[in-house]
């Protein structure tokens, strides 16, 4: 299997008909993001669709994280060495911009959905704590920066 950047990838005009772009865009966001963004809507076949699923910030443009907020996106950006978090507003009209949509971008937020997961896996940590002791410091480490996370989505 050969996995690519989105750009320059090595398929002609309009030859896929569903790309899937999964856990992938936090890499793109840069100064690179609209040629990202092009890329992808350019190997789309016309009424071609493009699935997303990724972490998402919030649009700041519109409530700014606050200080406690950054500090945890900063740790996450460092921690797991990507560039930035888009927001699902902020890549939506980056694919809007292309030229390339045919129609609307259409988005979902499914925090609702996927957030009961997370609180399950912190409870399972608390049910099953073999992990953390047996990596102690590091696993505690681990578990606190994991609840920030969870904290920043209420």
């Amino acid at each position: 299997m050969n996995l690519y950047y989105a750009v320059g990838l090595p398929l002609t005009l309009t030859t896929i008909a569903i790309a899937l772009y999964i856990f992938t865009a936090r890499r793109y966001q840069s100064s690179d993001s609209v040629a990202n963004s092009k890329e992808l809507m350019r190997v789309l076949k016309p009424g071609g669709v493009l699935v997303m699923a990724d972490w998402n910030q919030r649009d700041d443009r519109q409530k700014p994280l606050n200080a406690w907020e950054r500090s945890v996106m900063q740790q996450l950006l460092d921690q797991w060495s990507h560039q930035a978090f888009a927001s699902i507003e902020g890549f939506s009209e980056l694919l809007a911009e292309t030229g390339l949509v045919e129609g609307e971008v259409i988005t979902a937020d499914w925090t609702g959905e996927t957030l009961p997961s997370w609180l399950d896996s912190i409870w399972q940590g608390i049910a099953r704590p073999q992990g953390l002791i047996q990596f102690w410091v590091s696993g505690l480490i681990k578990s606190l920066q994991t609840l920030q996370v969870v904290f920043l989505t209420f």
